[in-house]
């Protein structure tokens, strides 16, 4: 049986590596450059993400749903408090908060991947299920541990015990259920 587990140890492994390399600007002389250079890396992960999620979204559900430049477009510049992910990038290397940027790192990537999964899920036209995990650890949040296992038809929102909801993990309303989620949707077939 397929699992994400794949996708997401490689989209891991890269928000590893990204976050690592933010280190390398700290002393830089010229961070312009090097921030410039960070947003085109994040550009890069965020469509990298996108193109995991399709694809296990895709082995699942026994599909070849291709994503359109547009879908991932819109995916990866997806706007929250009128920002995209450049805007934050920006505003967290300008004052040097660089755990503010790993967050924004890990969680714009996780988000993508997210959206890509339910998207290829739902264009490919198979009557399925999907599935909040969480990872299970010391770190879950209370009002992701209420929904972790949950199972609802791919149109439906998932509700937190807050009365927050989502079409999937990063989709939250409420930018405290986002930021830093670690969670990932399940797909299955019906």
């Amino acid at each position: 049986m397929a699992t994400e587990f794949d996708e997401l140890n490689v989209l891991e492994s890269r928000q590893d590596e990204m976050v690592e390399n933010l280190g390398s600007i700290i002393d830089e002389p010229n961070r312009t450059m090097m921030t410039k250079e960070v947003e085109d890396d994040l550009e890069d992960l965020l469509v990298m993400a996108y193109v995991l999620g399709s694809d296990y979204a895709n082995r699942v559900l026994g599909t070849e749903v291709k994503p359109t430049e547009e879908e991932i477009r819109e995916a990866v510049y997806h706007r929250i408090e009128n920002e995209d992910f450049k805007d934050r990038i920006r505003k967290h290397l300008a004052s040097g908060d660089y755990g503010l940027a790993e967050t924004v790192i890990r969680t714009e990537s996780d988000r993508v991947y997210n959206d890509a999964v339910l998207k290829t899920a739902e264009d490919s036209g198979v009557d399925a299920y999907k599935q909040w995990k969480t990872r299970e650890d010391d770190r879950v949040r209370h009002t992701h541990s209420y929904i972790d296992n949950v199972r609802v038809p791919l149109k439906d929102k998932f509700f937190t015990i807050d009365g927050d909801s989502a079409l999937y993990p990063g989709n939250f309303s409420n930018v405290e259920n986002n930021a830093n989620c670690r969670c990932h949707i399940r797909i299955t077939r019906k």
